[in-house]
């Protein structure tokens, strides 16, 4: 006993359960890591040459449209500023096309990647199965499934 805290050996064991099928979890991801990278690069390096183009062609005006009329609102601004057609800096757009598209795009494949991973991990209650207390573990498995529980459910209007 050190202090006022105590430990006690099942407890012990139980986190090193539990952290082992966390350790396992994050093994698999590190190992995904470098497919995730390469996906992700591929699809950036496409946009990033496509997304300044089109950009250019549609999005800038509209964009710039419905800015001034919000900055108008707030500041005083002649009617003459508009901008140009080609955006000036291109190398500086493909670049942040480029990195934000990265960073967007990673962490849509890591979400994914993690959620693969954890979802198949078997359910644990205190590093023991869930139905390890019971002594009809499949019948325990059915009444959940046929249980009537009414759950949230949400609705896009």
């Amino acid at each position: 006993m050190l202090g006022c805290c105590s430990v006690s050996n099942a407890s012990v064991q139980r986190l090193r359960q539990g952290s082992d099928s966390i350790s396992t979890a994050l093994l698999s991801l590190k190992q995904k890591l470098p497919l995730m990278i390469q996906t992700s690069v591929g699809c950036v390096a496409l946009m990033s040459v496509l997304g300044p183009i089109l950009y250019a062609l549609f999005v800038r005006r509209i964009a710039w449209k419905w800015s001034f009329v919000v900055a108008r609102t707030i500041f005083t601004l002649p009617k003459s500023s508009k901008p140009t057609h080609l955006p000036t800096h291109v190398a500086d757009l493909i670049g942040r096309f480029f990195v934000e598209g990265f960073l967007l795009m990673i962490m849509w494949e890591f979400a994914n990647a993690a959620f693969g991973v954890f979802v198949s991990q078997e359910p644990l209650k205190k590093g023991r199965p869930l139905t390890d207390d019971t002594k009809d573990s499949n019948g325990s498995l059915l009444a959940g499934l046929k249980a009537k529980k009414n759950f949230p459910r949400v609705r896009f209007v």
